[in-house]
């Protein structure tokens, strides 16, 4: 008979610091509800004598924000969205977005970029769907939960 007690904690890990967290405590048995990406076993220590194991996932979604004057809505199609993260678009009122929105007049304002800087799930849904739409991103940047950004300003999570 298997005398081995299973003891089960729930912590959802959602990025980078959370899962260096769970990599150094001394918990035997962890479940983890990884709602943003898959777990592998190269994302902890070999050294830890800690199992992990995974609930389903559950989903999200990841939206762009921008902030222009009179708060129009605006149209991006995927080829734009990634130009613009590649740094190709740099202004409002870039033609392709003009096309993509007729009706809005756009401003002859910079078009800012910006970022998580930290690694996290959200990162790699993110840049997961850009290397799925754009082969250019797919092959410069690529997806994880912490790539290279071309361009922008990095913000850390608070």
């Amino acid at each position: 008979m298997n005398t081995e007690k299973l003891i089960l904690r729930y912590n959802s890990i959602t990025n980078l610091s959370d899962r260096e967290e769970a990599n150094a405590n001394s918990w035997h048995e962890r479940l983890i509800s990884e709602h943003q990406t898959h777990l592998c076993p190269t994302n902890y220590s070999p050294r830890r004598k800690t199992k992990f194991y995974t609930s389903p996932p559950v989903g999200g979604a990841v939206a762009i924000a921008y902030n222009l004057p009179g708060k129009p809505q605006l149209n991006l199609d995927p080829e734009t969205l990634a130009d613009i993260f590649l740094g190709k678009i740099t202004k409002w009122d870039h033609q392709r977005i003009k096309q993509l929105n007729p009706d809005v007049t756009l401003p002859s304002m910079d078009l800012v970029v910006v970022h998580r800087s930290d690694g996290s799930g959200t990162t790699f849904i993110f840049t997961d769907y850009l290397s799925v739409v754009n082969k250019e991103w797919a092959e410069k940047v690529g997806r994880g939960t912490s790539v290279k950004w071309p361009t922008g300003l990095g913000a850390k999570r608070q």
